[in-house]
């Protein structure tokens, strides 16, 4: 097949890969792509292609994801890191596609031995990837797994692994089986259960065989090896691993082909093949490069060469064992121990075989090193080398040894190693989280399999948390014996420590019961002030717990010391659950809050400020422009005409609108208050200042202060506002500091501020900077085309319900109110609305309005008793003869006519000119 044709094949699998919901099967989908293509390069420049016509930004997502798996693949972690943070970091996506980027990241975190990043990010990906048990969630248990084996924390890695091949084999997904098979013998291997180990990998074997999978054949090729390498059998290691780098090689999986050729050098290093370890172990490195992106395999491979080296003379051996050792000092906490300890001691060796005495100490602290690792063939070997080393190293390059020193040193790293532990189990809020740290911890310490801790209350146990429970501690065999022993603790505040059951002479008194399945035990007491909480409980099915006098030290010290965290996290839990609760009524008043937001914004829009006569429209045209600016708005208008509407329509439709609108009537506070009110005071800055107060102009800082009847402020206040408004600062009364301010200053008044200066009573200075926007609002009476509207508004708004009459039922009321001269304005109108709803029992009638009005009207009516016309008139003849009634009846006074038909005077005239009437 031609390779544009083979990329279009790739590219038509992968618009498959996007239309399904497969992201947790990636890496069993880019195995068939890599089928298909024979490289993984080819399957990525397919990828590219792909994305650059992909407009589809979550599959694009998708699309990074799995460039991202084949650059961790070719040893790129880099490049692998930049392609999953992409969509990590993009909060627009999915909760899957998040959820399988961080994963992704935590992996490449891990080839860096950075586990802190690495279990952060995995956490993360579970956190995203949901409870569901599909083949995303799978991966990324398995990847937290992962994380857990890498840190040597192999009783919990196990737990996740099984739990992994559980999800895997529930959702029949035969690539994660496998996965999970192999994992898990990995895992056993690491806690030398042995017996265990071949059986799960076998399976793995076959099931990768009979689907054909190379990739997961490679590796499950690879783990058997290692199995081998552990149990010292280098000729089947040798013959899994070659067998593993053949099928990496071929489908250029580089950064496996690097860690099979090293196991391969170690294998003939060990076969005493140096010149072969040689060539593969520099294989490997010109693999891996000198970037730092693979520690773990850079240390191991300098120290196969340095030993190789060693062994035939050559005098660069120690280069490559300076190399490994130093990598390893700069970045302790990402290689793995052993191997230090392998470089420690092989360079040891080097020197001493020199004659040069600093040799004798990387042996002794290659000792240190190796004397804690879990027991496998190959330490077994290097420590029964040391012995001997030890007894031939002469006496004087030896350090003179110092019990009570050693005691020292030790109980000083024991220290602060509970006080590291210390500080991050102080650092976790939640008891369940609490809980399982104390935990891990213990059973890290202790060295012990399995684990719970139990909290009592009024008698009762409480199994809070547990590890490696396969079906829980109630459900276990051997349950009963579990409670007798914690009742045990409990009961005599004491420790119970059985190292091994087959050893001794069992439990005593302890319990009648016969262990099912437990070699080893542990139970520690948790004391609070002498008062038992709980107890933590420890086992071990298939090794001896061996917990030396220090060990033992330091888990009563944790457990005293946990014991008051957790008293500590209860509180803190019952503080919690208070304000959640708070937080539920805050969340409540933060909706109502917006809400009326919202109730103020349709309120003060401007289909509330009511009037569509000429001079309305002016005022509404003005408004348009004046909300685009932040600039000081005066507003002037008799009262009664709407001075606050207009101003809390600016407010709610500009770009303050989130911002509080806050208003004063200057008019209606004392001078001595009227500071206070606007500026603030500190604490103590008059008698009864308990406490310091912000002032308006703050309160309003993002939004808008409204000052109506500015007019009549005093000539100190009037200083005072022109600072204001000219610095944009303010100081509270008793203050020292000036405060930055942002509030958008609307003024009004009823009296024109142009006089007030005239007549030297507001200050010309001020009036100029307040009078930047001038709004001017006409009287009602200038607009009496608006009652109408109005009366209808402000019905509805009493009633709840529009105005229901018949249209001369409305004409009668329209009129009798348009004949009247308001000198109260819209708020007269809005008084008259409420009279005639409680008085005249829900009906628009005029005999209800205020005899004032009534009177007025009067007056004006004309009498309906006689038709005005005997026969029907076009409609421009009718409204002539109407003016022309209107004006002999009003004697020729053009405004009692205009009153009379109920149309502005300026109408009146347009209509006169119109028709050609004399008056």
């Amino acid at each position: 097949m031609k390779m544009t044709d083979k990329i279009a094949d790739i590219r038509s699998h992968l618009r498959m890969i996007l239309d399904l919901d497969v992201q947790g099967n990636f890496i069993q989908e880019l195995q068939k792509l890599v089928k298909k293509a024979g490289d993984l390069s080819v399957v990525l420049t397919a990828i590219t292609a792909e994305m650059k016509v992909q407009d589809d930004p979550v599959k694009r997502a998708i699309l990074r994801n799995l460039s991202a798996i084949i650059y961790r693949e070719n040893n790129d972690q880099t490049r692998c890191e930049e392609e999953a943070g992409k969509s990590a970091e993009d909060h627009s996506l999915p909760a899957p596609v998040r959820s399988m980027a961080y994963a992704v990241i935590a992996l490449a975190r891990l080839d860096r031995r950075d586990f802190a990043v690495a279990e952060v990010k995995c956490k993360r990906a579970l956190a995203f990837a949901g409870e569901d048990e599909n083949p995303l969630f799978a991966f990324v248990v398995n990847t937290m797994a992962s994380v857990y084996l890498y840190q040597e924390k192999y009783a919990i890695a196990l737990e996740y692994y099984r739990t992994f091949n559980k999800v895997a084999e529930k959702i029949d997904s035969p690539g994660q089986i496998v996965a999970s098979l192999n994992n898990i013998g990995l895992t056993l291997t690491r806690l030398g259960r042995t017996d265990e180990v071949l059986e799960h990998l076998d399976k793995a074997r076959e099931l990768a065989e009979g689907m054909e999978r190379r990739n997961q054949l490679a590796y499950t090729f690879n783990n058997i090896g290692i199995y081998h390498i552990f149990q010292g059998n280098f000729e089947k290691a040798l013959e899994n691993i070659n067998s593993a780098a053949a099928m990496f090689r071929a489908t250029s999986r580089s950064r496996m082909l690097s860690i099979c050729n090293i196991d391969i050098a170690l294998i003939h290093l060990e076969t005493g093949e140096y010149e072969t370890a040689i060539k593969h172990a520099e294989e490997a490195l010109d693999n891996i490069g000198d970037d730092g992106s693979s520690n773990e395999q850079l240390i191991k491979a300098h120290r196969i060469m340095g030993a190789a080296r060693a062994a035939l003379n050559n005098p660069l051996a120690g280069t490559h064992f300076i190399k490994s050792i130093e990598r390893y000092r700069a970045r302790q906490d990402e290689g793995p121990p052993e191997e230090f300890g392998f470089a420690l001691l092989d360079y040891g060796k080097f020197l001493l075989s020199r004659d040069e005495k600093e040799g004798a100490g990387f042996v002794m602290e290659a000792a240190e090193v190796l004397k804690n690792r879990p027991r496998s063939f190959l330490i077994g070997k290097a420590l029964d080398e040391i012995e001997k080393l030890r007894r031939s190293i002469p006496r004087e390059y030896l350090p003179e040894p110092d019990d009570s020193f050693d005691k020292i040193n030790r109980d000083r790293e024991n220290l602060k190693r509970v006080l590291e532990i210390l500080k991050a189990i102080n650092s976790e809020t939640e008891m369940e989280g609490l809980l399982d740290m104390i935990l891990d911890t213990a059973i890290e310490i202790s060295g012990a399999e399995r684990g719970t801790v139990v909290l009592v209350k009024q008698n009762s146990m409480n199994f809070a948390a547990e590890r490696n429970f396969i079906k829980g501690v109630t459900s276990d065999p051997d349950h009963g014996l579990i409670r007798d022993v914690i009742r045990e603790v409990i009961r005599n505040n004491g420790v119970v420590k059985i190292n091994d059951l087959a050893a001794s002479d069992g439990l005593g008194a302890v319990s009648p019961r016969t262990p099912q399945a437990i070699r080893a035990l542990y139970a520690a007491p948790l004391l609070r002030k002498d008062k038992i909480i709980g107890s933590l409980y420890l086992d071990s099915r298939y090794t001896i717990l061996d917990i030396p006098p220090e060990t033992n030290d330091m888990l009563i010290t944790l457990m005293e010391q946990a014991a008051i965290i957790i008293e500590k996290t209860k509180l803190y839990e019952e503080v919690r659950v208070l304000s959640e609760k708070l937080g539920e009524k805050l969340e409540k008043t933060q909706s109502d809050l917006e809400k009326k937001q919202k109730e103020l914004e349709s309120r003060y829009g401007y289909e509330n400020i009511i009037g569509d006569s000429a001079a309305m429209r002016k005022i509404f045209d003005l408004l348009d422009k004046v909300v685009e600016s932040d600039l000081p708005v005066y507003i002037y208008g008799e009262s009664g005409t709407g001075k606050e509407l207009i101003a809390k329509a600016i407010h709610y439709n500009s770009a303050r609108k989130e911002g509080h609108f806050v208003a004063l009537n200057c008019a209606a506070i004392p001078e001595n208050l009227l500071e206070s009110e606007l500026f603030g005071y500190e604490k103590g800055a008059f008698t009864g200042a308990d406490t310091p107060r912000n002032g308006l102009f703050v309160i309003a800082d993002g939004g808008t202060l409204f000052l109506d009847e500015v007019g009549n402020m005093s000539e100190i206040m009037q200083q005072k506002l022109l600072r204001v408004v000219q610095e944009n600062e303010i100081r509270r009364i008793g203050g020292k500091r000036t405060i930055k301010i942002n509030a958008r200053i609307i003024s009004a008044s009823n009296s024109k501020l142009l006089d007030l200066v005239n007549a030297g009573r507001f200050r010309e200075d001020l009036f100029y900077r307040l009078n930047v926007l001038p709004i001017v609002l006409p009287p009602l009476r200038d607009r009496i085309e608006d009652i109408p509207q109005l009366v209808e508004y402000f019905w509805e708004r009493v009633t709840g319900s529009p105005l229901k009459a018949s249209s001369e039922e409305k004409t009668r009321l329209f009129k009798a109110m348009m004949n009247y001269y308001w000198p109260g304005n819209v708020r007269e109108v809005e008084n008259e609305v409420h009279r005639l709803v409680s008085f005249g029992d829900g009906k628009a009638d005029p005999q209800y309005l205020s005899d004032h009005i009534l009177s007025e009207y009067k007056k004006q009516n004309i009498s309906s008793d006689q038709p005005p016309f005997d026969r029907a008139l076009p409609l421009q003849d009718m409204e002539k003869l109407c003016i022309a009634t209107a004006l002999t009846e009003a004697k020729g006074n053009k405004m009692k006519a205009a009153r009379i038909l109920g149309i502005p005077r300026s109408s009146l005239y347009n209509k006169i000119n119109k028709y050609n009437i004399s008056s």
